[in-house]
């Protein structure tokens, strides 16, 4: 099952946020939502083990499934995947400390300014949500925009989140606002809030400049 896409085409109940939390979709022996993990072994369903295929990691943990995100910021590493995991000290004796433990991470950034000001997008369950530390615990809400890939910024106050859908938001510190769909994105990074890109899975290139967001094409054959 992939993550980000439908692991059951022949199954519309199937899919990424669809849900496995409660009731009878933590007892039908099926991996409603796409996240390789079934029933008890499911975060959504009340599992506090990481397991895949019928096999719980034990040793060495905090486990070895697959990670989705990475963030270095000062001496600390920031780690999305089945929850988030930080690792603070030397490298080779780090401590890593856990949050977000019901939430799939797709992707996270952290502020320069702040080794503990945390974006993340990710799934909760059956939403799509974004995610924020500011040095406690992970706050969650419903995701600026539907289907989030990814996210990166310059600052708390300056922070961007593109979807699959094609749709991009930025955070101007007080609100999201809206900055138009385009095709379906999975990455975002710049080198100056004014000089920002995001790039897709259809050979999308997008370039904001400070004020616009314009679709770019480089002068490269068969791009």
């Amino acid at each position: 099952c992939s993550v980000l896409g439908d692991c059951n085409d022949s199954d519309p109940s199937i899919y990424p946020a669809a849900g496995e939390d409660s009731g009878a979709s933590c007892q039908d022996g099926v991996d409603n939502d796409c996240d390789a993990a079934v029933d008890a072994d499911d975060f959504g369903c009340g599992s506090t083990r990481v397991c895949d295929a019928g096999w719980c990691f034990e040793n060495p943990l905090p486990h070895g499934y697959a990670h989705k995100a990475l963030w270095p910021v000062g001496a600390d590493v920031w780690v999305g995947g089945p929850g988030v995991f930080r690792g603070s000290g030397a490298v080779g004796a780090m401590e890593f400390t856990t949050g977000g433990d019901n939430v799939l991470v797709l992707d996270l950034w952290a502020s320069p300014e702040s080794p503990d000001d945390v974006w993340l997008v990710g799934i909760d369950g059956s939403r799509y949500v974004l995610g924020r530390s500011s040095g406690g615990a992970f706050a969650f809400e419903d995701a600026p925009v539907p289907v989030p890939a990814a996210v990166f910024g310059f600052s708390s106050d300056d922070v961007w989140v593109a979807g699959q859908t094609g749709a991009i938001a930025h955070f101007d510190g007080a609100q999201w606002v809206q900055r138009g769909d385009f095709g379906a994105l999975n990455a975002v990074h710049g080198s100056a809030p004014d000089d920002v890109w995001f790039t897709g899975t259809g050979g999308e290139l997008l370039h904001w400049d400070g004020a616009t967001i314009t679709p770019f094409t480089p002068d490269v054959p068969g791009f």
